[in-house]
C-alpha cells in the first residue's frame, strides 16, 4: 500500500538495493522515455553534441579581433553546447589609488601585485547558426546563469551574435 501511495503521489517507483542503505528511483510509467522526450529533432541534435571545432575557432577569432579593436580582455571557454564569456579587468589604477589614499591616511596597506579580476559575463548556447546564439546572463546574486533574465543593462545590444554579447558585456558589468 505504501509503495502504491508513493508511486501515485511522486510519480516514481521506489526500488531499494540489496543492502537497503540507499534508494534508487525509477519512473512509475513504462512509457517514461516517450513522455519526456518531446524535443524537436533539431533541439535534440543541438543538446547532444557540442560546438564544432571550426565554430570554436571562429568565435575565438571574433573575440580576439574585438579585444584588439576595443582594448578589452574578453575570454571564452567552451563546454558542450555552451560558450562561456568572461572578461579580465585590470584593477591596477584602482589599487594604486587605494594604496595612495591608505598611505595618506597613515595606514600600512600596500597595493596588491595581482590586481587582475575575472568577471563572468554570460553563457552563449550554440543553436546551429553563428547569428542566433542564445544568451544567459551571469547573476552574481545566485552564482549562476539565468537564460530567462532580460532586464539588465545592455540587453538591447543582444542580437544573437558574438559581437552583440561582447558589446552587452561591457554594459552588464562595467
Amino acid at each position: 500500500m505504501r509503495q502504491r501511495v508513493y508511486e501515485t503521489f511522486f510519480g516514481f517507483r521506489k526500488r531499494s538495493q540489496a543492502n537497503n542503505t540507499s534508494l534508487h528511483y525509477t519512473p512509475a510509467h513504462s512509457n517514461h522515455q516517450q513522455r519526456t522526450s518531446t524535443k524537436s529533432p533539431s533541439m535534440a541534435k543541438a543538446s547532444k553534441g557540442g560546438i564544432p571545432q571550426n565554430i570554436e575557432e571562429e568565435v575565438q577569432g571574433i573575440v580576439a579581433a574585438y579585444n584588439k579593436k576595443h582594448g578589452e580582455q574578453y575570454q571564452v571557454r567552451f563546454r558542450g553546447q555552451f560558450c562561456y564569456l568572461s572578461r579580465v579587468d585590470d584593477r591596477s589604477a584602482v589599487a594604486a589609488a587605494f594604496a595612495f589614499v591608505a598611505k595618506a591616511m597613515g595606514l600600512g596597506i600596500a597595493a596588491k601585485s595581482n590586481t587582475a579580476q575575472v568577471t563572468e559575463i554570460g553563457r552563449l548556447k550554440w543553436c546551429e547558426d553563428m547569428k542566433s546564439w542564445d544568451f544567459a546572463v551571469y547573476k552574481y546574486s545566485r552564482e549562476g546563469y539565468d537564460p530567462d533574465e532580460f532586464w539588465f543593462p545592455g540587453a538591447e545590444l543582444l542580437d544573437g551574435t558574438i559581437e552583440g554579447a561582447l558589446k552587452a558585456g561591457k554594459k552588464i558589468y562595467p
